[in-house]
């Protein structure tokens, strides 16, 4: 694996030099590629796909893929996974909330799951998740589970909508998703030019600047009733210093900083799914279900 990334590395930091806007270019298209190893399915996840066989609705740039559990009459949760996951990696957070008579709807994001798609960007993503609110149709408050990437889709998605979030967790959350575009760059070697590239196509696609794109500013203009987020202290995905940004601009929102549950591993963790129960439940009692890690920020 070294061996490649030295490669990768080799090629762009060559390419940048010579050629900066193919260099550019090359990079965004690997930059939002999902590679076909990333889209192989998990036991668990197989587990789920052979149990849902869901349904498709229509939207763009292809139909999605939707499955439903759970009290058909229950409050509306929709699960909204990460970047390289589907909506099975986050089955048994759907199973648990189900069984405790909630109306559970996830969704495979485009480039993802069942999707047909070998790419895909925040674009697609937000405009899939806006889709299928619409297409719900929901008269009442409703609550959201989101994952990693699926916290920046659902926070871009409902930026300055009219719907309103009852209960919101975030297990991990990027707040200046430029960053992570800025960390990609370096890491495969790009130099200046060649990453002026890659924002460019960004604010294109996007239609808004990359620079524009921060978690902390799009919550300013969400209805939401109680934010919770949940994050590795050691995360080695996306850096915990992320939630504490977004807790310190929003006061009320809670962090709930655990340890030794990872970045993937939160979402099988029984703890982090008592955890997401409990507060959908409004009911954070962490002696109950077994947690004792600190928790930051005041209840809404």
């Amino acid at each position: 694996m070294k061996t490649i990334e030295s490669i990768i590395r080799a090629y762009f930091g060559l390419t940048s030099a010579l050629f900066p806007e193919y260099a550019g270019k090359q990079a965004f298209n690997l930059f939002v590629k999902t590679p076909p190893y990333k889209k192989r399915f998990r036991k668990r996840e197989k587990s789920f796909y052979h149990k849902n066989q869901g349904f498709q609705i229509s939207g763009a740039p292809e139909d999605s893929w939707i499955y439903e559990i759970g009290d058909p009459t229950g409050e509306l949760v929709i699960l909204v996974h990460g970047w390289h996951s589907n909506a099975g990696s986050m089955a048994r957070i759907g199973q648990r909330l189900a069984e405790a008579g909630k109306r559970v709807v996830s969704f495979d994001l485009p480039g993802h799951g069942r999707s047909g798609l070998k790419s895909s960007n925040l674009f697609e993503c937000r405009e899939a998740l806006r889709n299928l609110i619409y297409s719900l149709g929901p008269k009442e408050p409703f609550s959201i589970v989101s994952h990693s990437w699926g916290s920046a889709v659902a926070a871009n998605a409902l930026n300055r909508s009219t719907y309103k979030i009852k209960n919101w967790i975030m297990l991990s959350t990027l707040n200046d998703l430029s960053e992570s575009v800025r960390v990609f760059g370096e890491h495969i070697g790009l130099n200046t030019k060649a990453y002026r590239v890659i924002e460019r196509y960004t604010d294109y696609i996007l239609k808004e600047r990359m620079s524009s794109l921060i978690m902390e500013e799009w919550l300013k203009e969400i209805d939401f009733g109680n934010l919770l987020i949940i994050h590795d202290r050691f995360d080695k995905v996306i850096p915990y210093s992320n939630s504490v940004e977004i807790q310190k601009a929003h006061p009320k929102v809670i962090l709930q900083t655990l340890e030794k549950v990872g970045h993937y591993r939160m979402l099988n963790d029984p703890g982090v799914i008592g955890l997401i129960e409990a507060d959908l439940q409004r009911d954070l009692n962490l002696q109950k279900i077994g947690l004792n890690h600190k928790k930051e920020g005041a209840v809404a």
